[in-house]
């Protein structure tokens, strides 16, 4: 309600000073926003799936192509999605799966950009790996140094400040993929 009625006072009818105010009311509430979204999928990243549950993988990667592309054309990124053989539905929830994607995209185009040659790429590639589901994601960012390998899973731990977030996205995806055997 904050971030919407921030966004709805008309900045062409605002002195400089309130107008700066107001983005800063909307963007502070996104952030919060984003804050509480991670906490609430760390929370619920225990749970396990139900059963029965399916997820086809071309809708999910579709999906979450419709928020991650506007925002990659905007830094510069190319997304692509390697073209999957064959249909392939993974036994989890697309909630779940969504959750676990978007993640993953979102690191990827947070740290991409520091030390990457032009262009800016991320690829999502799908395979299947006996009767699981691999999901790679590959770009051509700074990587990961070696010592912080272990603790990027671990709940609160950031490896750069210079981003939004609380480290949890990491850990939701550890936690959300070893709920579903993997």
């Amino acid at each position: 309600v904050i971030k919407m009625s921030s966004d709805l006072v008309h900045s062409d009818t605002l002195d400089e000073s309130t107008r700066k105010f107001m983005e800063k009311i909307s963007d502070t509430s996104k952030s919060m926003a984003t804050m509480i979204d991670g906490l609430l999928d760390f929370a619920r990243s225990a749970a396990r799936p139900e059963p029965g549950a399916r997820a086809d993988l071309a809708e999910v990667l579709n999906s979450v192509m419709v928020w991650a592309k506007p925002e990659a054309d905007k830094l510069g990124i190319q997304v692509q999605i390697v073209p999957m053989q064959r249909a392939i539905v993974a036994c989890c929830s697309e909630v779940f799966l969504n959750s676990i994607v978007s993640n993953l995209v979102r690191n990827a185009l947070r740290y991409v950009r520091e030390g990457a040659s032009n262009p800016h790429t991320v690829a999502i590639k799908v395979t299947e790996a006996g009767s699981y589901v691999r999901i790679e994601f590959a770009d051509n960012g700074p990587g990961v140094a070696k010592d912080k390998l272990e603790a990027i899973f671990e709940p609160y731990f950031r490896v750069s400040t210079k981003y939004q977030g609380i480290g949890l996205g990491l850990a939701t995806v550890k936690r959300f993929v070893e709920s579903h055997s993997g």
